[in-house]
């Protein structure tokens, strides 16, 4: 799988490709989900686990971030998955301008 994000005029606009070897892996988490649960997290001073758990549990969020299904996959994120999201994001030099939004 790979990311490419850019900020334009305060907006994040993301291009990903989900790429199997021999068909290992598992689809990549809506990557606005994820962006979102990130900001979210700085904001309420969070570690990956009670993000994840907020994401799973936390009915203000789904509302936000527009999961109406009741399905596991929708509200449930690996810590794993947030950790290289974030890696992601950084990477891309997007933590600096999801800070100043």
């Amino acid at each position: 799988m790979y990311v490419v994000c850019q900020v334009k005029n305060n907006t994040i606009y993301c291009d990903r490709s989900d790429i199997s070897i021999d068909g290992f892996g598992r689809p990549t988490k809506d990557i606005y989900a994820v962006l979102c649960v990130l900001i979210f997290q700085q904001t309420h001073d969070l570690n990956d686990e009670e993000a994840v758990s907020q994401l799973a549990f936390n009915i203000q969020w789904h509302y936000v971030l527009n999961i109406s299904e009741e399905s596991d996959s929708d509200k449930y994120m690996c810590p794993k998955t947030l950790w290289d999201m974030r890696n992601i994001v950084v990477d891309n030099g997007l933590d600096t301008k999801l800070s100043t939004m």
